[in-house]
């Protein structure tokens, strides 16, 4: 499995989560999605960059750390 078979595209993110991340505030890109691994962040496709990985939580609360990983990505200045 290559490493982009682990991302949840941006548009899945809002029919799962009801939020939408963010274009990408390094390349401007839209092509970012969530990291589906055990410490889930939001990636983008084409430069790479990363937000913050949510690793707090058991593994339980997964959905909710994924939420808040969108959350994070989005709060940016």
């Amino acid at each position: 499995m290559r490493w982009h078979d682990r991302i949840l595209p941006r548009d899945e993110c809002e029919l799962r989560f009801g939020v939408k991340p963010k274009h990408c505030p390094f390349c401007a890109s839209f092509a970012v999605g969530l990291y589906l691994g055990p410490t889930p962040h939001i990636t983008c496709v084409d430069c790479n960059a990363d937000g913050p990985q949510i690793s707090e939580g058991r593994r339980e609360d997964l959905d909710y750390r994924q939420y808040q990983a969108i959350l994070k990505w989005n709060m940016r200045v």
